[in-house]
């Protein structure tokens, strides 16, 4: 009955996992569209950088559509003035802000 009740268990994280992975990215343009989505959904922004901030902990990237982009990397070329491509998500904490998981720069 463990075996059965284990195996049922990975077959669901394993669903989960792929149902997560999967899922597309939604295409956010402006940031009036940030208020309408939920918290931890996955957004896709593309743009030119406008302003780069660095604190203690991110680096602020605002677009020139004015989404910022809050980015935890560490080696990172100067990207104002560039082109670039990020997947993120909604974080909520303390204000609405977009959590970088992949940048791409060109």
């Amino acid at each position: 009955m463990r075996k059965i009740a284990f195996i049922v268990l990975l077959l669901g994280l394993f669903i989960l996992l792929l149902y997560l992975n999967l899922s597309k990215p939604i295409e956010l343009i402006s940031p009036e569209n940030l208020t309408s989505l939920e918290e931890n959904q996955k957004v896709m922004v593309s743009g030119m950088v406008a302003e780069e901030r660095a604190t203690s902990n991110y680096i602020i990237l605002t677009l020139d559509n004015k989404i910022e982009l809050y980015c935890s990397c560490s080696n990172i070329p100067e990207l104002k003035g560039k082109n670039i491509s990020a997947l993120g998500i909604i974080d909520t904490f303390q204000k609405t802000k977009i959590k970088v998981l992949r940048l791409q720069w060109y």
